[in-house]
Formats: C-alpha cells, structure tokens, sequence
C-alpha cells in the first residue's frame, strides 16, 4: 500500500502539536531525528517503508494523545 507523503505529514504534524515529541518519535521508529525534521516541514521526503512506518506509530500514538487529552479535560471538569 503506497501511502501519501503529506496526509503523514499531515499527521505528524498534528501529534507534534499535541506534544509528541519529534526526537521521541524518530527514537521509536528508527528515523534519524534531522531526516524526520525535514520531513516535517516538508523539505525532504522519506523511503516508503520508513513513511510507513511512521504512519503505524503515528496512527496508534494519535489514539494514545487523544485519549489521554480526553482523562485531562474530564479531571479539570471535576
């Protein structure tokens, strides 16, 4: 499955926002924290198979952020 270059961008950029760190990111995928960055901001593209693997971790970590966001929130409502 080929994936899209700029929908993980996209993504990455999101959980970054949210405050996933990108040298945490790159630690746990295997991608040189500097190719990452550039990736990021969209001066470089990455191999297929590093962008899919990014695409996993980012997937399964997006839920993890979200959810954790979601237990923040109803504890400040309390």
């Amino acid at each position: 499955m080929t994936l899209n270059n700029d929908s993980v961008r996209d993504k990455l950029i999101e959980i970054t926002n949210q405050g996933l760190m990108l040298w945490s990111i790159a630690l746990n995928v295997g991608i040189d924290v500097n190719d990452l960055s550039r990736f990021k901001g969209g001066m470089e593209c990455l191999k297929q198979s590093d962008v899919e693997i990014l695409s996993e971790y980012l997937e399964v970590n997006h839920k993890w952020v979200v959810y954790c966001h979601l237990l923040h929130t109803n504890k400040e409502k309390n």
